[in-house]
């Protein structure tokens, strides 16, 4: 039997791996926090997620959905909408101009 131990980074992290797979797949996700804690790691995801993606061109949005209907039950939460639109990034030229000098 394995003891996994669930703490703030592995929740952190399995939601960075759903923010990630709705970037590359250009999709919206509409995400509610019920506190600090859940504020605390949704934007510790949203770096892993620009860390991980920083290779592709990618401009990830975290804002408040200021039109969300919350549940009773809901009150106390905040919700938020990531999104990633295609971004555009200049090439890094020294490596082009490496390449192309032939070193």
């Amino acid at each position: 039997m394995k003891t996994i131990p669930v703490t703030a980074t592995s929740r952190a992290c399995a939601l960075a791996t759903a923010m990630m797979d709705a970037a590359r797949q250009g999709d919206t996700l509409h995400l509610v926090a019920d506190g600090g804690l859940a504020l605390a790691q949704m934007h510790k995801a949203l770096g892993l997620v620009q860390e991980w993606l920083a290779p592709e061109c990618l401009d990830l949005q975290l804002l408040p959905a200021g039109d969300t209907i919350l549940t009773t039950q809901q009150e106390a939460a905040s919700a938020w909408v990531f999104s990633a639109v295609p971004g555009e990034r200049p090439a890094k030229e020294g490596l082009a101009q490496e390449v192309g000098a032939g070193a």
